[in-house]
């Protein structure tokens, strides 16, 4: 199992794993913790590279839409107007921004962020964040309470997940 030894200033050491590569992240002048951090975790990282293998499979068949920032813009509202609709919750504002781990932000003010990269999965993905975000104000925390909520409208949120992870892949591979 090949991987890369980072030194840094932290306190323990511990395993990244970033693009289908491995790091073992340890103490400044502490290298020699690496083999036994990654023998220690092997099931772990085996998993890891699984996963990634998934995402890398998963990311290369998927289709991307074609719409305008506009069109993007007229369908979040059309979305966010069904949220509230449902969730008896409104936003203070929305707000666009190309973002590299995110699809969408709420703010406890209620403003909303959404990743402009929206423009390109389906409409049922751009659904589900606008959904997860507006759950946000109603319950500002990931606990039962916002599964729950979430859970009334998608029964598979692993599914939905997965298919977000694999288009944020796609759409960093493809630029």
């Amino acid at each position: 199992m090949t991987y890369t030894v980072i030194e840094r200033k932290i306190k323990y050491p511990r395993l990244e794993f970033k693009k289908g590569e491995l790091f073992a992240v340890v103490p400044r002048g502490r290298s020699y913790l690496a083999n036994a951090l990654v023998a220690k975790h092997e099931q772990w990282i085996i998993r890891a590279f699984k996963k990634h293998a998934q995402l890398l499979s998963t990311s290369s068949q998927l289709e991307f839409a074609d719409r305008t920032q506009k069109q993007l813009e007229v369908l979040v509202k059309e979305l966010m107007l069904k949220a509230s609709v449902i969730l008896q919750v409104s936003a203070r504002s929305v707000s666009y921004r190309a973002m590299i781990r995110r699809w969408g932000s709420c703010s406890m003010l209620g403003d909303v962020v959404l990743n402009k990269r929206l423009a390109f999965v389906p409409d049922g993905l751009i659904w589900y964040v606008i959904f997860h975000e507006m759950c946000h104000l109603r319950v500002h925390a990931h606990n039962k309470l916002f599964n729950d909520l979430m859970r009334s409208q998608f029964s598979d949120i692993k599914y939905y997940k997965d298919m977000l992870k694999a288009y944020t892949h796609a759409i960093t591979e493809r630029k």
